[in-house]
């Protein structure tokens, strides 16, 4: 009864906060595919993923970010869902880092990973579910699904670092002093290094 009173409230006043743990709110807008603007106008970004940019300032988005967009519009737009702030609860630019669910249980940031749509984007401060996003990444990318199949062809080395997990371009002067050479992005990607956005901020360039 108290848990039903409180989705309530969260429904008819979005910008209360009942709970350190979680609250309530519905969709009011989606910008990109691993983001969404609340009904109180508050940025939520989802933790453990990173979908490709739309680019909202040159109108050049990269591929697969409107159909990334699309997919998380569909998912998301107009439903009250449970946002569930991370250990790390917001970043420099003020938007709130969170595990977000739909009224059914299943969470957002998993469901964009599983289409193939992102990729799993590690940071030390909210790292609870890597190994999980990783497995539902690993299925995408086995199945060849969304952005996978593109992301196959670049046949180029890159430089990994396991401290970071981030790779970089070969030639990159931030990969640091332990990193190391992998075959191609896609095996990269597939050990859970995610691109370096000071080196390869366009992983989609990256061409053979």
């Amino acid at each position: 009864m108290k848990k039903t009173l409180i989705t309530i409230l969260f429904i008819l006043f979005p910008g209360i906060c009942f709970s350190a743990d979680f609250f309530y709110s519905k969709v009011r807008f989606i910008p990109d595919g691993d983001t969404i603007v609340l009904k109180n106008k508050r940025v939520v970004r989802y933790i453990g993923i990173d979908s490709p940019e739309t680019n909202h300032k040159t109108s050049n988005p990269q591929p697969f970010a409107l159909m990334a967009k699309n997919y998380n519009k569909e998912l998301v737009l107009n439903k009250t869902l449970k946002i569930v702030p991370g250990d790390k609860k917001s970043d420099k630019y003020k938007r709130i880092l969170a595990y977000v669910y739909l009224p059914d249980g299943r969470m957002v940031n998993k469901l964009v990973l599983e289409k193939g749509l992102a990729w799993v984007y590690n940071h030390k401060d909210n790292s609870r579910y890597f190994n999980d996003f990783l497995l539902s990444q690993r299925q995408a990318m086995n199945s060849n699904s969304g952005l996978w199949e593109k992301i196959l062809q670049i046949d180029l080395p890159v430089r990994a670092n396991p401290n970071s997990l981030k790779f970089h371009s070969v030639d990159c002067k931030n990969s640091g002093k332990k990193s190391f050479i992998e075959k191609n992005p896609f095996q990269a990607f597939y050990k859970g290094y995610s691109p370096s956005r000071k080196c390869l901020a366009n992983i989609f360039k990256y061409k053979n």
